[in-house]
């Protein structure tokens, strides 16, 4: 039973602080989460997060300023920054293969004959 507890509370946590994340489509979730842990993991740096998703600066500087938006009130506090930490690992592996299988299927009207 108090396993029960935790996860509703962990789910409930993190639809809290993903929330603006979940009407985006699961590919560009997945690229906001990931910048967003490399945000939080290696500072505020557009050079640094760079360096750790793969990605020229001017994206990195393009998707960090659309975050400082997007979480301007979490990011300005430790304690939120770490939930949110804590969050995006916990959803991120899900995003992955949802936006995977996404990629996998065939376009609708492939599938559906038309």
């Amino acid at each position: 039973m108090g396993e029960r507890v935790v996860n509703e509370v962990d789910h409930t946590h993190v639809e809290r602080w993903l929330h603006p994340l979940l009407a985006q489509t699961p590919s560009a979730r997945v690229k906001t989460a990931e910048t967003l842990a490399a945000m939080l993991d290696v500072g505020d740096s557009a050079t640094k997060v760079a360096e750790e998703l793969g990605v020229p600066r001017s994206t990195a500087e393009s998707r960090l300023q659309k975050l400082r938006v997007t979480f301007k009130v979490p990011l300005a506090r430790r304690e939120s920054r770490r939930a949110l930490r804590s969050a995006v690992e916990a959803r991120l592996p899900l995003w992955r293969e949802e936006a995977a299988a996404r990629t996998a299927r065939p376009p609708r009207r492939l599938r559906d004959g038309h």
